[in-house]
């Protein structure tokens, strides 16, 4: 088979590449965060990288901790869901409340909640959307609660 036509990088050529792929994502990532946090629907910490997951379903990828990532987003859309995901809570189209609790976003995952932080996600969501939850909890007959969704342009 003759390779003449063959198109695929090597060696140097393919750490270019990823060297300026990584910044691309570095790049497009700091934008997202400081120009349009509004389409992130949750940061999820995987390994040594984060991923960043858009409205869209896009992830991108990025070498940070959330803690740093978390510092830089406005803090009153986003909350720090257990040691792995930061969520963004205009983005969160459920809060499901059963054995164990889950959040269904907008993008269409499905992330669980730590029990410990329960009680605050459904403080923040209760302020948020104005709705009350007597002592706590949610309302007679529901199995979940659902924050009002908002259509983000």
């Amino acid at each position: 088979m003759n390779n003449s036509g063959n198109n695929s990088l090597k060696g140097s050529e393919l750490e270019h590449f990823d060297e300026a792929m990584d910044a691309r994502e570095r790049t497009f990532a700091a934008y997202l965060v400081n120009q349009r946090p509004d389409r992130i629907c949750f940061v999820e910490s995987v390994g040594e990288m984060l991923q960043l997951v858009l409205t869209d379903a896009t992830n991108i990828w990025v070498s940070t901790t959330l803690a740093q990532i978390y510092k830089l987003l406005p803090n009153d859309k986003f909350f720090f869901c257990g040691a792995t995901y930061i969520v963004n809570v205009d983005h969160i189209y459920e809060f499901w409340v059963s054995n164990q609790a889950m959040l269904v976003m907008t993008c269409g995952n499905v992330l669980p909640v730590p029990i410990t932080d329960v009680h605050q996600l459904k403080d923040l969501l209760s302020k948020r959307f104005n709705r009350t939850f007597p002592n706590g909890h949610k309302p007679k007959g529901s199995k979940h609660i659902v924050p009002q969704v908002r259509n983000t342009v």
